[in-house]
């Protein structure tokens, strides 16, 4: 009877090692495989994108000036405030 108990008691030990074991398998974090960065290629890939940040940038630079030519030329053809275009300043007619 001594016998028959323990082989019982073994027999719950083992089962509950290998629930155990189970267990800890499934619940365990899975390892996770990094990926080393290539910093050669992403030095590449940001140099592309800065030149074509330098790029836009130089369109926009150009359109900025195109605009404030257009404006002071349209300022250089209007007449001053007051004034009409057939006018002369008071400056200039003679005493």
């Amino acid at each position: 009877m001594i016998r028959g108990s323990m082989s019982r008691s073994a027999l719950g030990m083992l089962a509950l090692f290998l629930c155990g074991a189970a267990l800890s398998a499934v619940l365990a974090p899975s390892v996770v495989q990094a990926q080393v960065p290539d910093s050669g290629l992403q030095r590449v890939e940001m140099l592309h994108e800065l030149r074509e940040s330098n790029k836009k940038l130089g369109e926009i630079a150009t359109l900025l000036g195109e605009i404030r030519d257009l404006q002071a030329k349209a300022l250089a053809a209007a007449p001053a405030p007051g004034r009409t275009a057939d006018t002369k300043p008071a400056a200039l007619d003679p005493p």
